[in-house]
Order: C-alpha cells, then sequence, then structure tokens
C-alpha cells in the first residue's frame, strides 16, 4: 500500500493491482513427501519381511521485513528419511513342517503315523518281452506330520528363540540461509532466475561451494550490515529391536539405540579484507559440534559382587583409572608440559579429574572390564 492518504490515481491503481495479485508474498511453505512399500509380500521366500521407505522434504521462503529489505530474505529447507524393516521370524518358522510341530503337543498316534509313513507295497509288473516280474513300490503318507521328540524340541526351541526384529534408522537434515535477495514463484521457484532451484527446494542440503554459487549470481545480499548466521543441524537414529521366546511364556526384549548429530554454523557475508575496495564473500567464525548416544549393557561388571552399604569395587576401580588416563593424555599433549600438575592425586595439565576427555574413558574401562591403559 502507498505512503500516506489513496488520494492520487496512481495510489489507487497501485491499491488495485496488489489486490488483483494477491498482496505481497511474506511466508511460503512447502512439503513433499514420498513413501514405497517393498512388494516383499509377494514372494514367498520374502514374504514373512515388510520393507518401508520414506522421504520427506520441506521449503520455506520468509519475506524481508519491509524496514530492513537490503538484509534479503529467510531461506530453508530440510529433509528426513527413514527405513523401516520389520522381520516376523514366526511367519518364516512355519515354512518349515518339522518347525510347525514344535508347538504342536505330543501324540503318540502322530509318532507312529510318522514311523509308518511309508508303506511298500509289491506288485506283478510286465516288462516289455512280456515276462511278469514283482518290483517293490514306495506309498508315502502325506498327512503323515514331523513327529519332534523332547531333545529336539528343546533344541528346536533354542533355535527359534528369536520371534521378531525390527529395524529402524531415520535422518533429518535442515539448512537455514539469511540474506537471500532473490522471491518465489510456483513451487517455490523463480523460473526467471533458476534459483534456488529444485534440489534444494527437495532438500538438498548446500555446502560451501553451493553458497559460493549462489554469491557470484548475487541471490546473497552486500550489506554491509547483514551479520546473520548460516545454519545447518543434522540428526541420525538407529534402533534395533528383537523378542526372543526360548521356553514357553517366557519373553525376552532386546533393544539397542544409537543416535548421532551434528551442526555448524557461519557468518557467510561481503566484506572488505584489506582495508580499501577489495570487497568479497567470505565464510567467518565457522562452528562445528555434535554428539552421540549409544546404548550398551556391561556384562563383564553387571553380576558382579555389590554392597548397597558400601562404594562399589567398579566405582573404585573408575576412579582409579583417571590418573592412568590422565598421565597418558598428559605426555601425548607437548602443551601439557609432559609432567604432572602441582596438587594431590598427580594428574596432568589439563586433564584434572573432572576433564571430560578422562571421565568417560575411565568410566568406559572401569564397567566393561578394560584395561585403562589401552582403552580409545
Amino acid at each position: 500500500e502507498p505512503i500516506g492518504r489513496i488520494d492520487t490515481k496512481e495510489k489507487k491503481d497501485s491499491v488495485r493491482r496488489n489486490f488483483l495479485k494477491g498482496g505481497r508474498n511474506t511466508i511460503f511453505n512447502q512439503t513433499g513427501s514420498f513413501g514405497y512399500t517393498l512388494p516383499t509380500a509377494k514372494f514367498p521366500l520374502l514374504d514373512w519381511t515388510t520393507i518401508n521407505v520414506k522421504y520427506q522434504a520441506t521449503y520455506r521462503w520468509i519475506g524481508a521485513s519491509r524496514l530492513a529489505p537490503e538484509l534479503g530474505n529467510f531461506l530453508e529447507n530440510g529433509q528426513q528419511s527413514e527405513a523401516t524393516a520389520q522381520l516376523d521370524f514366526t511367519r518364516l518358522y512355519q515354512k518349515s513342517k518339522f518347525l510347525r510341530q514344535l508347538d504342536v503337543p505330543k501324540n503318540i498316534e502322530d509318532r507312529e503315523k510318522w514311523r509308518n509313513r511309508i508303506t511298500k507295497v509289491r506288485d506283478s509288473v510286465t516288462t516289455k518281452s512280456g515276462k511278469k516280474v514283482l518290483r517293490t513300490r514306495r506309498i508315502l503318507d502325506k498327512t503323515a506330520m514331523p513327529y519332534v521328540g523332547t531333545v529336539g524340541r528343546v533344541f528346536g526351541k533354542l533355535l527359534t528363540s528369536v520371534k521378531q526384529a525390527n529395524f529402524s534408522l531415520s535422518e533429518v537434515a535442515n539448512t537455514r540461509l539469511p540474506g537471500y535477495t532473490d522471491s518465489t514463484q510456483y513451487l517455490g521457484q523463480n523460473f526467471k532466475s533458476m534459483a534456488p532451484g529444485f534440489d534444494f527446494i527437495l532438500g538438498r542440503q548446500p555446502d560451501s561451494n553451493w553458497l559460493n554459487r549462489k554469491a557470484a549470481a548475487g541471490l546473497i545480499t552486500r550489506d554491509t550490515n547483514f551479520n546473520y548466521m548460516f545454519q545447518q543441524n543434522f540428526d541420525q537414529r538407529l534402533t534395533v529391536s528383537a523378542t526372543l521366546e526360548p521356553v514357553r511364556d517366557l519373553n525376552i526384549t532386546l533393544s539397542l539405540s544409537k543416535t548421532f548429530n551434528k551442526n555448524y554454523s557461519e557468518t557467510f557475508r561481503f566484506i572488505d579484507t584489506s582495508g580499501g575496495a577489495n570487497r568479497k564473500f567470505m565464510h567467518l567464525n565457522p562452528y562445528a559440534g555434535g554428539g552421540f548416544d549409544v546404548s550398551y549393557i556391561a556384562f563383564n561388571t553387571l553380576f558382579k559382587n555389590f554392597d548397597p552399604n558400601r562404594v562399589s569395587e567398579v566405582f573404585k576401580t573408575f576412579e582409579n583409572n583417571r590418573s592412568v588416563l590422565s598421565r597418558r593424555l598428559g605426555q601425548k599433549n607437548p602443551y601439557s608440559q609432559g609432567q604432572p600438575a602441582p596438587g594431590p592425586g598427580g594428574y596432568y595439565y589439563g586433564y584434572g579429574k573432572y576433564a571430560v576427555d578422562v571421565l568417560i574413558p575411565s568410566f568406559i574401562a572401569a564397567y566393561t572390564g578394560q584395561s585403562a591403559e589401552k582403552v580409545g
């Protein structure tokens, strides 16, 4: 809308044109998803499995403030991919007539029928020369089911104790780019400049070369007041679970999970690098971080003697491991002066008893039964 009173033909025409266009685009959101189930059910050898894959792409364009349009717009995208697999071993076991009998109560009649499933019959057969001879023919009773004894059932139950397993892997990645000077049209793409590109719209995560190309094409603001951060993050999660039944009515569920994440940020701006007129885009203040989480069962120390009224021996080992790890790390680091720092404990410079680099491997060595001299 024009500034001031709408009292001229030009201002009225401007209002009319903007009204017919639907106004100014301030936010554009778009989401696309794809899912597919592998046709394993169509194959008899694989019909006990179910495998799914999914992909989702998000795209967002946020218009610049009218108070500072020279700082550019915000451009965001993301991708989420996931793959899952379900393995129904119970259905797989049913394909074997021997394994099917493990769940059928023992029956003496079935045992006798299985033992006598083959009947031998002697028939008189006339050969081509006209001579009659006796031949033995075997008749198989196809209704007889295999008989599994006690020993066979015990080993069979252990062999088929895994009833179901599930696998899941998912990844999520996002990018936020400030200072983007181009606009959007259909599907989030500006077809005049062909930017930002359908690869970005469909979730591709840009790298430094992509940023450099967009800057060279004039799609990143060159305003000297621009100081927003370019940001990216990535998350990955792996989950595995299995259901076991070694004996009837004893169900055991095993679970394993692993998560990994990382993030990156920098200031990508147009600055003077020589104190004169030599201005160019530069990647400033890069910062990368991340973390991970893994489930673990410490079988080696899980069943050791434990007195709730005393400090456990495993914890004491953990405390003692700290000085060993401090020495190992301090001797490898030339900036640690190669000798223990003054004070109790004999810890090296930069590797005190509460340092993360010391605590984590000390804990792992103690609770997994490893040597503090060899733990990685």
